[in-house]
């Protein structure tokens, strides 16, 4: 079922005991305000275009938010680890927000070294966050 797509309109629950689901060849588009990610999960390549709440400890191929305005909260703790493409696009004065769902305490995140091919980090506000890889430099903040 390779390049199929998905939107997600509603909450993602995993409830897998043993892991996860690998949502391999899929485009899943988080769609809709105030959704949830929870369990952990290994995802193909994601997109969020509306604010959503992310926790577990989450594996993607490709990660993007490219909706000015895009707010997300990561789980206070958790780690999120992007394995290729990286893209975070906001807008001046409506950036995409990531945030930690406890402030003052972080969330990890594993991405790729920042390069053209591989990501996209401009017009983002950033809190309680811990970047395990090398840096990841932002065009615009």
């Amino acid at each position: 079922m390779a390049g199929k797509n998905l939107s997600v309109y509603g909450d993602w629950i995993n409830s897998n005991a043993s892991g996860g689901l690998t949502a391999n060849d899929y485009t899943i588009t988080f769609k809709g305000t105030g959704k949830s990610v929870s369990g952990n999960q290994t995802f193909a390549t994601v997109a969020f275009s509306a604010d959503t709440t992310i926790s577990g400890n989450n594996t993607f191929t490709a990660f993007s938010a490219e909706v000015p305005g895009t707010n997300l909260t990561f789980g206070a703790g958790k780690t999120q680890t992007i394995s290729s493409l990286f893209r975070l696009t906001g807008a001046s004065g409506n950036p995409i927000s990531l945030k930690s769902s406890i402030p003052g305490t972080a969330w990890n995140i594993s991405a790729p070294a920042t390069t053209e091919a591989t990501s996209t980090v401009q017009y983002v506000d950033v809190s309680d966050s811990h970047a395990a890889n090398p840096f990841i430099t932002a065009k615009s903040t």
